[in-house]
């Protein structure tokens, strides 16, 4: 045997009474709540005699198709003149790089 002293054991039961309270107290809660929403809606509480309007009006978004020519991502230009560096064009430079994978 061990030289440590046994640990208790807590019986299985659980008592009901303070189950049953708080079963009691929520459905008390529930009622309660629904009683004052019954007695809101005979009184015409929550409704407003003023109009909201419309709201904001919703303005789609709208897609670009293409890069035009101007747009700087599509055009060559001089990077460093002195030294002969051109950036490319983002479809020139995306079919030079796939070209050099094997």
């Amino acid at each position: 045997m061990s030289s440590f002293t046994p640990i208790p054991e807590a019986p299985d039961a659980v008592r009901g009474r303070p189950i049953a309270w708080a079963l009691a107290g929520t459905i008390a809660a529930i009622l309660a709540c629904a009683g004052l929403v019954a007695a809101m809606r005979a009184s015409g509480g929550g409704a407003s005699a003023i109009d909201p309007g419309p709201g904001p009006r919703a303005v789609p978004f709208t897609m670009i198709d293409e890069v035009g020519p101007t747009d700087p991502i599509d055009r060559w230009s001089w990077a460093d003149r002195a030294h002969t560096i051109v950036r490319v064009p983002a479809s020139v430079a995306i079919d030079r790089y796939l070209a050099r994978k094997p």
